[in-house]
């Protein structure tokens, strides 16, 4: 069984080969869409490979990608966006 919050590492990897990250922009910003907000939220999320593959990482403030729940969902984490 599972810890709460642990997931098994074939499960994570199928997770995230359906969340189609390679359609991801690297930067999500508010500024892009014409919105400045000046007290926001930001976020990072780093995928580093043992295999010798750079890590590729994606980063936003105040902006998110269509599919980012879903990414929170296969990561197990408890907490989503309201729309």
């Amino acid at each position: 069984m599972l810890e709460q919050g642990k997931i098994e590492k074939e499960t994570l990897l199928e997770n995230l080969k359906c969340l189609n990250l390679g359609e991801w922009k690297h930067l999500y910003d508010s500024f892009d869409y014409g919105y400045v907000v000046l007290d926001g939220e930001s976020w990072s999320v780093k995928f580093k490979y043992d295999n010798g593959c750079r890590p590729v990482e994606f980063t936003g403030r105040n902006c998110y990608p269509y599919n980012f729940n879903e990414l929170l969902n296969a990561l197990n984490f408890k907490y989503t966006l309201s729309e």
